[in-house]
């Protein structure tokens, strides 16, 4: 199983392992709700896994609604052509 770990808030915070970007999401939306966002930086951990999944087209709808969640908070910064591989991915779905 493919997993990846966020950089931890306070050395006294467990350790928050995440296995998806749905997972992913709720955590950084928990530390939104929180006001943890400004402790732990977890863009440089989590960008390129967003980029990739938004960059692949083979990603599934639910994979890049979950990308696109995570980068409505992070902010990644995502190319012009990454965006044009999310609206070929949907086109191939809706039809």
């Amino acid at each position: 199983m493919n997993f990846f770990q966020l950089p931890q808030p306070k050395p006294d915070f467990p350790p928050v392992v995440c296995y998806s970007l749905e997972e992913t999401y709720e955590a950084l939306r928990t530390f939104q709700i929180l006001g943890l966002e400004k402790v732990a930086d977890v863009s440089s951990a989590t960008c390129p896994l967003v980029a990739e999944k938004l960059g692949s087209s083979s990603s599934t709808t639910k994979d890049l609604f979950h990308a696109l969640q995570v980068n409505s908070i992070l902010k990644c910064q995502i190319g012009a052509e990454t965006i044009e591989v999310v609206l070929q991915v949907e086109k191939r779905n809706i039809i």
